[in-house]
Formats: structure tokens, C-alpha cells, sequence
């Protein structure tokens, strides 16, 4: 599937295409289905297998949701299990309407993104400010206990979803993305949809994901800033030599 952009007042001059592919040739695709397939093994779990089975008095379900997110009382958890749970928390979804949409939109500016850094790169970056909001959450939590509710537990992968897209459009701020074959929406007006869609799905009565969230917002407002001052890439307005932005003339 090719996704098609152009600047903001430019027409069919500047369009060009990204090439955003279904299959598992793409490997920000096959962390989706890694995410996807976990999220299965979690309902076959609960719902089909080992649903009479116990550890210690907890259903394996329990011990699974427990275990794997991220808990604001780490304390309660093994300390192995604790730090494996600020890698784990972000294939643990509880909410398939968050999986689904936190994929899409990881699938649709994931690939906005690799034209400029790379998929690695773009994957890489997932995962770390994925760790990094789930410090972030533990912290807030030590910080604000009598605001932040008792016993939070963080799952899914939106706080790293929400880096990848911020990234994305602090870098092509004022591009179009083409919907139909004249149609187009600022990149701008997606991604506050989105956002706004992604905190009703997610969003809990508790000031430590609202502090995560706005966490993941900012670092990748500033990691997109770093690129367009030229730390990362020195020239801005200029295409890299491996990119996959291809230009369609007139």
C-alpha cells in the first residue's frame, strides 16, 4: 500500500508516496503482529486454557495481568518481575479497541517516519521511549500517591504509539496526507484526532497516566525538534540518500 503526502499549498508538484506495506517484509509490521498474536495467547489464556488452573489462589489470567503490566506497587512483585514488566507492560492490552487502534497508528506514522530515520530506527525509538513513560509512570506514582489512585496498572503500547506519531509530524508539520485520490487532511489534524481518540480508549482516573502520556507527547516533540535543528539530520527540507519518499512528477 503506498501512502500519499504533499506540503500544505502544493498539489500534484510536490506529491509523493510512502511505501506502507501489509506484509511481514516490513519490520515495524512484525512487531504489530507480535502484538497482536501476544494478545491472543492472553484471550486463549483467560478464556479457553487454564481457566480452572491456580498459582498461589490467582488465576493464571491474574498472575499474567499482574505480572507482565506494570504495576504501581512494584513492591508487591518479585524484583526480577518488576523490571521484566517495564519491557513486557507495553504487549499486555486488556482493551482490544486500544490494541487496535494503537497499532494502526503506530503501522501508519511508524511508516511516515522510516522514510526519514529508517524502520530500525523508528522501532528503536518505540522502544525506548516506551521504557523510559514507564519509569516515568512508577516515579509519578512515588511523586503524586494521594492524587494517582490506588494501585494503577499500566498495559499497551499508546505511550510509545504516542512518541512515534509526535516524531512524525514535528518533522512534516505542514504536509497532507491524501485521502482518496483528491482528497487530503493535514498530518496535523490526523494526529490530534488521533490523540483525542487514543485518551478516550485509554484513559484513567488517575494523574500518573496523564503525566506518562504528556511525557511521551513532549519527549517526542523534542526528540522531532533535535532532528530539524540538524543533530540528526543536516539539512531538514532535503531528503536522505536511503529514503523511501518517492516523488511522483506532474
Amino acid at each position: 500500500m503506498k501512502l500519499y503526502l504533499n506540503k500544505n499549498g502544493k498539489y500534484d508538484d510536490s506529491k509523493y508516496y510512502v511505501n506502507a506495506p501489509f506484509n511481514l517484509s516490513s519490520e515495524i509490521n512484525r512487531l504489530i503482529l507480535a502484538h497482536l498474536i501476544l494478545y491472543i495467547i492472553y484471550l486463549l489464556i483467560k478464556y479457553l486454557v487454564f481457566t480452572g488452573y491456580t498459582i498461589s489462589g490467582q488465576s493464571i489470567a491474574y498472575l499474567v495481568e499482574h505480572s507482565l503490566s506494570l504495576s504501581s506497587k512494584p513492591e508487591v512483585l518479585p524484583k526480577a518481575v518488576s523490571w521484566i514488566s517495564l519491557f513486557s507492560f507495553q504487549f499486555i492490552h486488556f482493551n482490544a479497541g486500544e490494541l487496535l487502534l494503537s497499532m494502526f497508528l503506530f503501522w501508519l506514522f511508524g511508516h511516515i517516519l522510516s522514510m526519514e530515520l529508517g524502520e530500525r530506527k523508528v522501532i528503536l525509538l518505540y522502544f525506548i521511549f516506551t521504557i523510559l513513560s514507564g519509569v516515568v509512570f512508577l516515579l509519578s506514582h512515588q511523586l503524586f500517591q494521594i492524587l494517582s489512585g490506588p494501585r494503577g496498572i499500566m498495559e499497551g503500547a499508546i505511550t510509545g504509539v504516542l512518541a512515534i506519531m509526535t516524531i512524525t509530524v514535528t518533522l512534516n508539520s505542514s504536509h497532507h496526507l491524501y485521502i482518496g485520490k483528491d482528497q487530503r487532511i493535514s498530518l496535523w489534524h490526523v494526529y490530534l484526532c488521533a490523540c483525542l481518540l487514543a485518551f478516550m480508549l485509554v484513559y484513567k482516573h488517575n494523574i500518573s497516566f496523564i503525566i506518562t502520556y504528556l511525557f511521551s507527547i513532549f519527549g517526542g516533540l523534542h526528540y522531532g525538534n533535535m532532528i530539524l535543528n540538524g543533530k540528526e539530520i543536516t539539512e531538514s527540507n532535503k531528503l536522505p540518500a536511503n529514503s523511501n519518499r518517492n516523488i511522483l512528477k506532474a
